[in-house]
């Protein structure tokens, strides 16, 4: 990255999904760049590219602190919520670690933020360098308004500096998606990247494999694998599949890591809310030590006690696969939702659904 024009992509969520809108524009723009991207992306079949240019487009991690290591040019900072307390320790020192990630930028740089976050706003005055804000709210430098989204599309008027700049059209559903597509192009219009390039590649972008995924569709069923692990990101995708034709909304979920739902154990219990049956399966442990009290199981249990209907736990995927098979009705929308496993189960669920269809 030091030898390169780098932009880097950090946050809670979006950043695979922002990372590769960039990488997509840029590429769209024949500016040929390398980018490293956390997910793959359906166009190249991978997350990773060598570019000819003096660009690069790299998703940066925060969980392990990582993300100080890089050097970039334009920073881009989508959100921050309270994930990966087990290494920071507090909120204040995830908050102190991302203040610390923007002032990496040189004086020639940008740091691109998200006003819609609370957290983003809170360490916004301390930034000394070149900011660029990208919302939904008028004091934004770019702006989605008349904003209109589907489960699979999305539509809105883009403003940069209160100039009206037409529409633009998202080849993806969610609200989420449509502010993705605002920090992609906050960064690309810092680079000088026209805007017609800009509309035609966001038109056509596809999201990376497991964000919002399409695995099956026809008029009976419709699944759909996404990497969601965060509460507010269940919200999100839960949100996407409601506003699309899907008459019940099936959710299979599966945890990641321990400490994520010991931290977030109570925010987790509300976040499933638009769906109409959930299957909560064994938590994936990502190599950490078991947390008594802390299970699939506890959290199913803690779902019910908030009043949440038609709430089931289940130990095997074997046990999954039948429960599906016996629940399932014309016209609902099954989403797996995991960092972990659980991926391969809707892959292969997926074919099963295509195999009977012949």
């Amino acid at each position: 990255m030091r030898m390169k024009f780098s932009l880097a992509i950090a946050g809670t969520h979006g950043k695979t999904t922002t990372t590769s809108m960039i990488a997509t524009i840029l590429t769209q723009a024949g500016l040929d760049p390398t980018y490293v991207v956390g997910g793959k992306l359906k166009v190249k079949g991978t997350g990773a590219k060598l570019g000819s240019s003096r660009y690069l487009v790299a998703e940066a991690d925060e969980s392990d602190g990582s993300f100080l290591k890089l050097f970039p040019t334009i920073a881009v900072v989508t959100n921050i919520e309270n994930d990966h307390l087990e290494f920071y320790g507090r909120m204040k020192n995830l908050l102190q670690a991302f203040l610390e990630f923007a002032d990496k930028v040189p004086f020639y740089g940008a740091v691109i933020l998200n006003t819609e976050c609370p957290n983003i706003k809170k360490i916004m005055p301390l930034i000394r360098k070149k900011i660029v804000t990208y919302g939904f709210l008028a004091d934004a430098d770019i702006r989605a308004v008349n904003v209109k989204t589907s489960g699979f599309a999305s539509t809105y008027q883009l403003l940069v500096h209160g100039r009206n700049l037409g529409p633009l059209r998202l080849n993806v559903g969610g609200k989420h998606n449509v502010a993705n597509s605002l920090a992609a192009v906050s960064a690309a219009l810092e680079l000088g990247v026209n805007l017609e390039t800009i509309r035609i590649s966001l038109k056509k972008f596809s999201l990376p494999e497991r964000r919002f995924q399409v695995l099956y569709s026809s008029p009976v069923l419709q699944i759909i694998d996404d990497y969601a692990h965060h509460p507010s990101e269940i919200k999100a995708t839960l949100k996407t599949l409601q506003s699309s034709s899907c008459r019940r909304i099936v959710a299979v979920f599966q945890p990641h890591r321990f400490t994520r739902l010991q931290i977030l154990m109570k925010q987790f219990a509300t976040a499933f809310r638009a769906a109409d049956i959930l299957v909560i399966t064994k938590l994936y442990n990502a190599n950490q030590k078991e947390i008594p009290g802390v299970s699939g199981r506890v959290l199913a249990e803690n779902i019910s006690n908030k009043g949440q209907k038609n709430v089931f736990y289940l130990d095997s995927f074997a046990e999954i696969g039948e429960f599906l098979r016996c629940q399932l009705r014309e016209g609902d929308g099954l989403v797996f939702l995991s960092a972990g496993n659980l991926t391969q189960m809707a892959h292969d669920f997926a074919a099963e659904m295509e195999a009977l269809k012949k």
